[in-house]
């Protein structure tokens, strides 16, 4: 009697089946559950689906041109803005005819791009409206990429917009653009495009991508050998754009967003040189808004979008008017600004 209540009844092969149907569908019922969860309080990563690899290898990835999307947030979920761009790629509406104002291009990452607020209250924006406040007739174009380092940044100059005849060209440099991955090309990144779509469309994806970042190790690099080091390839692409400048008559400045220890803080940046500490030899004007940058991270709630290392549009309006005050001390400037 007691052997026979003490031994486990074998399961039929239809039971069997009924509780492996059983497991699955709540196995499937969680996974749902968590996906439409994550899709409450996670963004839409509308950034990736506004990018695409581009033809030409030195710029590496582009905006696509004349897009319209809604961006909602990379990881948490935040106030929707629109993500425009013009026939050129450029963020904002189509590009006027060329007038008698003093055309400026900013070139950059998705920092000047403005991620995360309107195309109005991204700092070149707001720049725009600051001269013009402080009697400088001027328009600025927008050309920040979301992933583009100065080399990338600088092609995309050379190869798509010297046409647009700029007076002033921009190239604002953001505190992980000297780091391990500046190559993002040169490292085979986003080209599974199925990996793509799943960080697009699969938040629990996207989510375990995130989870993960800690634990992946940076591939060493292979071509990009032959290239340089991240501050050679800096270099370079400064060198580069101060001759297009000698050639095609516009002033180069190089914004430094961020101060030195920032540059040295940010994950991917440790133990680079920040970029403070190069150009000795190339005749850029450099332009360092350090003094800003630090006001902006005294108080961080104040002036960046929650759970994000982007600027608020308050954070972009102090960026833009200090920078227009640094421009505006610019002898170079002024006089170009005069003309």
């Amino acid at each position: 009697m007691a052997n026979r209540v003490g031994r486990r009844r074998e399961l039929s092969p239809g039971e069997r089946k009924s509780r492996r149907r059983r497991v699955l569908l709540v196995c499937a019922a969680t996974l749902l559950a968590l996906e439409l969860g994550l899709r409450v309080v996670m963004g839409n990563f509308a950034q990736s689906r506004m990018l695409m690899r581009s033809t030409d290898p030195d710029i590496c990835l582009e905006n696509r041109p004349n897009i319209d999307l809604t961006y909602t947030g990379w990881l948490l979920r935040t106030a929707p803005t629109r993500m425009r761009t013009n026939a050129l790629g450029g963020r904002g509406p189509a590009i006027p005819p060329r007038d008698d104002r003093l055309r400026i291009i900013a070139l950059g990452d998705s920092f000047t791009f403005g991620q995360g607020v309107e195309e109005t209250e991204a700092f070149p924006q707001v720049l725009e409206r600051a001269l013009g406040i402080a009697g400088v007739r001027a328009e600025v174009l927008n050309f920040g990429v979301p992933g583009h380092g100065q080399p990338q940044a600088v092609a995309l100059l050379e190869h798509r917009l010297l046409d647009l005849r700029p007076d002033v060209v921009l190239v604002n440099v953001f505190a992980n653009d000297l780091s391990a991955e500046d190559s993002y090309c040169l490292r085979g990144r986003g080209t599974n495009p199925l990996g793509r779509e799943l960080l697009l469309n699969v938040y629990i994806a996207r989510l375990a991508y995130v989870l993960a970042s800690p634990l992946r190790r940076i591939a060493p690099p292979t071509e990009a050998d032959t290239l340089g080091t991240p501050e050679e390839r800096y270099e370079a692409a400064i060198a580069r754009a101060v001759q297009l400048g000698a050639e095609r008559g516009f002033l180069v400045g190089v914004v430094l967003l961020t101060n030195r220890a920032t540059y040295q803080d940010t994950r991917l940046c440790r133990g680079c040189t920040p970029p403070h500490d190069l150009l000795g030899e190339t005749p850029a004007h450099v332009i360092d808004m350090s003094a800003v940058w630090e006001e902006l991270q005294a108080d961080i709630p104040a002036h960046f979008i929650a759970g994000d290392d982007h600027l608020n549009a308050v954070g972009n309006e102090r960026m833009g008017t200090g920078l227009a005050a640094s421009l505006q001390s610019w002898p170079e400037f002024t006089a170009r600004a005069a003309k």
